[in-house]
């Protein structure tokens, strides 16, 4: 904690010079509904000016928590390349 006391203003000058976008600032599984391919996300009463990835980084750890996915869902199941991918010439 005294180290990032410290280092405070060296830390909000980083997280200033990330990209800004449009968020809702409280997306969760709760705010969206989807019908196969068409989705819509509501409960816009937090939205505004936010970090780029803002609402991923709140959608994913409240999905678990409050129950919308089984934790294990969350597990990368993608396995590695087995062998070195080819350059685009």
């Amino acid at each position: 904690m005294v180290r990032l006391h410290h280092d405070c203003e060296w830390l909000l000058d980083i997280m200033e010079s990330f990209p800004r976008a449009f968020s809702l600032l409280d997306l969760s599984p709760a705010s969206v509904r989807a019908d196969g391919a068409d989705s819509i996300v509501f409960d816009w009463a937090f939205a505004g000016d936010g970090a780029l990835g803002e609402d991923l980084g709140n959608y994913l750890p409240d999905s678990v928590p409050d129950l919308f996915l089984p934790a294990a869902s969350l597990l990368c199941t993608r396995q590695p390349p087995t062998t070195p991918r080819a350059r685009s010439a």
